[in-house]
């Protein structure tokens, strides 16, 4: 998967490749502040926000967070390569 510490670009992380293996069981690595933020996007997705009323209702820096989670699950979506699908496949397809 691509390097979380450099986004692809190459780092000591990384040893200068860009990418990282997933080793270990990758749900043991995101925090309960984490899943809850992913929850809330899934739930702001389909029309339920954290807050009555719409997205401008929302902190900001929900919708933000909100935004990066859709993003990263068009990404795991159309990454039809091994991990990536499992991993989303974990979730239900958020």
């Amino acid at each position: 998967m691509e390097c979380p510490a450099c986004g692809g670009a190459g780092c000591e992380a990384c040893g200068g490749c860009g990418r990282c293996e997933v080793t270990g069981c990758p749900i043991k690595t995101i925090d309960a502040r984490t899943w809850l933020v992913v929850r809330l996007a899934d739930a702001a997705a389909r029309g339920t926000w954290p807050v009555a009323g719409g997205m401008l209702d929302q902190a900001y820096a929900f919708v933000e967070a909100a935004q990066f989670v859709w993003h990263d699950t068009e990404r795991l979506k159309t990454d039809a390569a091994g991990p990536a699908a499992a991993i989303l496949g974990m979730f239900g397809g958020l």
